[in-house]
C-alpha cells in the first residue's frame, strides 16, 4: 500500500486547490434584485446579552460588564 502524498502541483496555487474542495468562504452571488431594492449586509457584535451595530457601543458595553473582574 503506498502512503505517499501527492506533490503539490506548482501550476496551481495551494488556495485553488483548498477553493476546488468547497473551502472558500465567499459569499455567493446575490441573485438579481429589481430596480430600488438592495442588499447589505451588517455587522453585529454581542457582548453578553446584548448585540449592537456599533463597534464603540460594544466596547463601551464590555468595559462595563468587566469593570468589576
Amino acid at each position: 500500500m503506498d502512503h505517499s502524498r501527492a506533490e503539490p502541483n506548482p501550476e496551481t496555487p495551494a488556495t485553488r486547490q483548498w477553493e476546488s474542495e468547497r473551502g472558500s468562504m465567499k459569499p455567493a452571488a446575490p441573485s438579481a434584485l429589481p430596480d430600488g431594492v438592495t442588499a447589505s449586509t451588517i455587522t453585529q457584535y454581542r457582548v453578553g446579552s446584548y448585540t449592537y451595530t456599533s463597534l464603540d457601543d460594544a466596547l463601551a458595553e464590555h468595559r462595563r460588564q468587566n469593570k468589576n473582574h
